[in-house]
């Protein structure tokens, strides 16, 4: 092994202090909380018939919509590695199903008709079609994000309908940034930072009876806090499993 010797220029080498100052500012202006869940994690989700990984997410949206009382733009980060060159694509984890079942949970909304656990389960199979899209290529976002880039790079003052819609740009605003690395068996903890200056960002690992969540914000915004949010996935998780041990006990 040999020492690799940088040859720094003098402007660059000034820059440094600088740089060094901007690093510091901006990892003190994060707030970071992990959520050690030991009570249960991949074989007690199975058991109502959801996948891991959909239980998770509904969590995070039920517990975001308890706090702020509304739902999140979510993004799920999804590997597209099927393809040659292929990277990733979003996983749009919000949903009409999801919506219904976070009233449900939180304000009782009973107006489906469906009992919350049928509307988990629901939101849970909904989840795992988006994401199987999102995998095979059929997602919007990344499709989408190449049309923007041609039509403000061609013909900036008359781009689409589309790109000018409110709505588009709001459901961009990632208000929860997410990741599921429980894939990668080499790592214990990750972060995951927000990407929305009011989100919150979630890394996360599914073990077979635990899940942990690397939960990220921003200090001093709307955000509210990373450990807000901690506490209110956490009491959402236990709810869930007294929906599921209620229906089981019928």
């Amino acid at each position: 092994m040999q020492k690799l010797h940088f040859d720094i220029p003098s402007d660059v080498r000034a820059l440094i202090p600088q740089a060094e100052e901007h690093y510091d500012a901006a990892a003190k202006g994060v707030e970071t909380q992990v959520l050690e869940f030991k009570h249960f994690g991949k074989s007690e989700f199975k058991t109502w018939k959801v996948s891991p990984d959909a239980a998770v997410q509904m969590a995070y949206q039920v517990a975001f919509y308890e706090i702020h009382g509304h739902m999140a733009p979510v993004y799920e980060s999804c590997a597209t590695r099927r393809f040659f060159h292929g990277r990733t694509e979003t996983i749009r984890s919000l949903t009409p199903e999801s919506a219904a079942l976070a009233k449900a949970v939180v304000e009782g909304d009973t107006s489906s008709g469906m009992s919350k656990l049928e509307l988990l389960r629901a939101a849970a199979a909904t989840h795992s079609t988006v994401s199987r899209d999102a995998a095979a290529g059929m997602g919007s976002d990344r499709h989408l994000m190449v049309l923007n880039y041609i039509a403000n790079r061609d013909d900036p003052d008359n781009l689409p309908a589309l790109f000018k819609n409110p709505a588009f740009a709001a459901s961009k605003n990632w208000l929860l940034s997410t990741s599921n690395a429980t894939s990668t068996p080499f790592i214990d903890l990750f972060g995951f930072g927000p990407v929305a200056s009011n989100g919150y960002g979630c890394g996360y690992l599914i073990g077979n009876d635990s899940v942990t969540v690397n939960i990220t914000s921003f200090k001093n915004t709307a955000s509210i806090g990373s450990k807000t949010l901690h506490d209110a996935i956490e009491a959402i998780l236990l709810e869930f499993k007294s929906i599921a041990d209620a229906e089981k006990s019928e």
